[in-house]
């Protein structure tokens, strides 16, 4: 018997934890960096989404989906990145 390993399926590195743990440590210093409410309330709104969207809507591993849920988290982390640098908080 053959055993295939996916990304998804390895349990010996939790990628989608450790993603999920590092998108919400930027979220929050981008979130407290910014300087009006209008761009905290975007911020929030797209991380609640995608923290909710896969609570709601089945995602079966390896679908469509489920690779633009991922995408998204990666790019959503890395506009939260861009946006740190952009405000001067980093260097």
């Amino acid at each position: 018997m053959q055993i295939v390993y996916h990304i998804y399926e390895d349990r010996n590195m939790p990628f989608g934890t450790i993603l999920n743990i590092v998108i919400v440590f930027v979220f929050i210093i981008a979130f407290f960096h910014a300087e009006t409410i209008k761009p905290r309330i975007i911020l929030a709104s797209i991380m609640a989404i995608i923290i909710f969207l896969p609570q709601f809507v089945a995602m079966p591993p390896a679908s469509l989906l489920w690779y633009l849920h991922y995408i998204g988290k990666i790019l959503f982390g890395l506009a939260c990145v861009i946006y740190i640098k952009w405000a001067g908080l980093a260097y």
